[in-house]
């Protein structure tokens, strides 16, 4: 197997590869509620994820389309590399390659990579990857007590609460 900079690479270039295409796409459907007709992004308080991202991309691009799936392209491959870190912790090198370089080309994450009201799952998937590969972490280390991490880990997801003043779904991750 490569070194780890070269797989990172290679998952970089695939995920490249696979949705380069949709850099130059413009604004479609929600995106022009959310970005072209949001008089919220001119501000960056907010508090999720989601609006401060679009408002920060909207203080330096405006309306330049490329910036908001770039940073949708970015995640999508922060995500591919958590994956490649979460399955080494159960398999081998190669079978944990090869699935995430399968999970950076696999085409159901076109609408969530391309479609910039799509990048919450990005979000979303970043939050729960980057959770697992922590708790994991923590639940192999020296001073883990499995009484307070545990519980903080279980009720940790539940404490989203929408911003105030909007009435929208909130994602809710829910551990298994």
């Amino acid at each position: 197997m490569p070194s780890r900079k070269r797989i990172y690479l290679l998952l970089a270039g695939l995920c490249f590869a696979a949705y380069a295409n949709s850099l130059n796409g413009g604004f479609v459907s929600d995106d022009i509620a959310a970005i072209l007709r949001n008089s919220r992004i001119q501000s960056l308080l907010h508090l999720d994820v989601q609006d401060f991202l679009n408002a920060f991309i909207w203080r330096i691009a405006k309306f330049n389309v490329i910036p908001y799936h770039l940073v949708s392209l970015i995640l999508h491959f922060l995500n591919t590399i958590l994956v490649l870190l979460f399955l080494r912790l159960f398999f081998k090198e190669e079978p944990s390659f090869l699935s995430a370089a399968l999970f950076a080309v696999h085409p159901v994450h076109t609408e969530a990579v391309t479609w910039i009201s799509g990048r919450p799952y990005l979000i979303l998937t970043f939050f729960i990857l980057s959770v697992y590969l922590l708790y994991y972490k923590a639940a192999n280390s020296e001073e883990f007590n499995p009484s307070t991490q545990a519980t903080a880990f279980s009720r940790g997801p539940l404490l989203r609460i929408p911003p105030r003043g909007r009435k929208r779904e909130a994602p809710w991750a829910l551990p298994v």
